[in-house]
């Protein structure tokens, strides 16, 4: 029946903005769904088996990722418990296979608190705060020679070649995937992703990059709003307002199909092993540059109704 639904959403985007925007409307319903798959993921017991584990590598060695790449991961450990890997083992992994010349970028969210008696201003350490996109993330930050960007949010940690470059100018722009960002870096220097354990369709935030690199001339009205970080960097505390999208837009966001458009697309090879997701775009650089041109066109990612679009010249 999972299968059925989500065969459904990928075709019918506008389905899945319905149902998105109806459980908006009602939040406590929302909550209920949320806290019963909580609870059925707690009482299930997860037989593990190295051997998923060894066809998910060879699976990854078979993506034409070579050494001296740009390698950015989205990740899940829930969505690997079935092969019985550790966080390390699959780092040091993806480490080997790109090489010294390599490098490794992880998408690492901050998870940022009140700043002391600051309430309306969040705390961004690069080297403490945790992630919220789960332990891959975590773990890799605690590596040696693992850079993270000072940026507070949608933030990228790397270790190898670029992963200082990739970072130095960051906190430049008021988006986090504008021209100074870590993101561009990797789009302009063609980087590979991989999605390990999770799906495109909940990871992808390269779908949300025309927002923030379009700027001025991304179509919707009103879609950002602000907040004041205190980021801890090696000059001390730094303050900084950045641009963050409003989260109610998330109600027309069709992220279902926009899998699906990926792998019509070329931009998406999708398998799944033993109920583990392996996804691999190798053309970040033309997906950018083809989300850009649809993004000038008024089309994304998210069904915007009219009232809500700029009018553009």
């Amino acid at each position: 029946m999972g299968k059925l639904i989500l065969l459904l959403l990928e075709r019918c985007p506008w389905l899945e903005v319905a149902v998105r925007r109806f459980l908006w409307r009602f939040p406590a319903i929302k909550q209920f769904i949320a806290n019963a798959h909580s609870e059925k993921r707690q009482v299930k017991t997860i037989k593990t088996d190295p051997a998923i584990w060894e066809r998910v590598k060879e699976k990854i060695k078979g993506y034409p990722i070579e050494k001296g790449d740009i390698l950015l991961v989205h990740s899940s450990m829930d969505g690997l418990a079935k092969t019985g890997v550790s966080a390390k083992e699959v780092i040091d992994f993806l480490l080997e296979l790109l090489g010294e010349e390599g490098t490794l970028v992880f998408a690492a969210y901050p998870k940022c608190k009140p700043y002391r008696e600051e309430k309306e201003v969040l705390y961004y350490d690069p080297k403490r705060t945790l992630s919220w996109t789960g332990m891959l993330p975590n773990v890799f930050c605690k590596y040696d020679g693992v850079v993270r960007s000072e940026f507070p949010y949608n933030t990228l940690a790397a270790k190898g070649k670029y992963a200082s470059e990739m970072m130095k100018d960051n906190l430049l722009d008021d988006t986090s995937q504008a021209e100074h960002s870590s993101w561009q870096f990797c789009v302009e220097h063609h980087a590979k992703i991989l999605y390990l354990g999770v799906s495109a369709a909940l990871s992808c935030t390269m779908m949300n990059y025309p927002e923030d690199a379009l700027g001025e001339a991304w179509y919707v009205k009103d879609w950002y709003g602000t907040q004041r970080y205190a980021i801890e960097s090696g000059d001390g505390i730094v303050y900084k307002t950045i641009k963050e999208r409003h989260s109610d837009w998330y109600r027309f966001y069709a992220m279902f199909h926009s899998e699906r458009w990926m792998i019509q697309n070329d931009f998406l090879t999708r398998n799944e092993i033993e109920g583990v997701y392996v996804g691999f775009t190798e053309n970040m650089h033309g997906l950018a540059q083809e989300l850009l041109r649809l993004g000038r066109q008024g089309r994304s990612v998210y069904r915007i109704p009219k009232k809500y679009r700029k009018r553009m010249g």
